[in-house]
This record gives C-alpha cells, structure tokens and sequence, in this order.
C-alpha cells in the first residue's frame, strides 16, 4: 500500500493556494486600471470567475482535460464527470487516488482548477466595460467547458 507523501502533498496545496490568490489579486489591479464607472463590474467578473470555474471544472472540466485513457488526443473523456471516485479513492488510500505516485489526486485537482479560475480571468480584462455582466458570466461557462479543458488536455 502507497502512503501520500506530505512534503509533496504540501507543496501541491502551497502552490495551488498561491496560483489561486493571483485570481483576486487580478481583480483589484483590473479594477485599478478601468474607468471609474466600470470598477466594480469589472471586479464582480474576476470573482464571479471563482464561482463559475469552481464548478464547471468539478462537475466536468477535470474528466473532460485528464480523465479518459489518453486514447484521444484532444479529450479526457467522461469517466471522472463530477470527481467521481476521486474522495473514495482517497478515504480507502487506493493507488489511483496517487497523482504522479507521491502526493493525493485531489491535490491536483486543486491546482489545476486554479490554473483555469486565473486564465479564465485573464479574459475578463479584455472584455471589462465592454459586456454586460451576464453575458461574461454565459461566456465564461461555455469556455471553461468547450475550450479551456481539451486545451490542457493536449
């Protein structure tokens, strides 16, 4: 039976925590850069960001970028669709709970996910002032599902 290693298992959190805070870190220097007029919504989409990404990529992101058994060059695949298996595997310590051997695939779940909050994000400045609220939020869900996963994945 494989044990996590913590050092690995703690350097994956640290760094996902820290990918994770450049997401609202981005918001404030987005908002310091729009029109007076624009600041909030242009911080809301930042944030909404957290929300939206948090979701699509644990209900489906993951299994659509690493899921599957890399038999299709551009997809995952379905088999990991809402992290199935992922916090059993955990719980029981089975070998496919490992991400690289070392530390728990949670963990790089985690990371990941905060990979795709901050590119997501990274779109939202070039659209600030410029869509209403609710069509950035649309946008962002549709791109985190159709095109931000088979790109990670490739």
């Amino acid at each position: 039976m494989r044990m996590f290693d913590a050092g690995s298992t703690g350097f994956m959190l640290v760094c996902a925590m820290l990918v994770f805070l450049m997401t609202p870190g981005l918001a404030f220097f987005y908002g310091g850069l729009s029109r007076r007029k624009n600041v909030v919504n242009t911080m809301i989409m930042s944030f909404a960001v957290i929300g939206i990404v948090g979701v699509t990529w644990t209900v489906c992101g993951w299994s659509f970028a690493y899921g599957g058994d890399g038999s299709i060059p551009f997809f995952g695949g379905f088999d990991q669709i809402g992290l199935q298996g992922l916090v059993a595997g955990i719980v029981s310590e089975a070998p496919e709970a490992l991400s690289h051997d070392a530390y728990p695939a949670m963990a790089d779940v985690v990371f990941q996910l905060a990979f795709c909050m901050i590119t997501t994000a990274i779109i939202t400045g070039a659209v600030a002032g410029r869509m209403k609220f609710g069509a950035v939020c649309a946008f962002v869900a549709v791109w985190t599902v159709v095109v931000y996963p088979p790109l990670a994945h490739m």
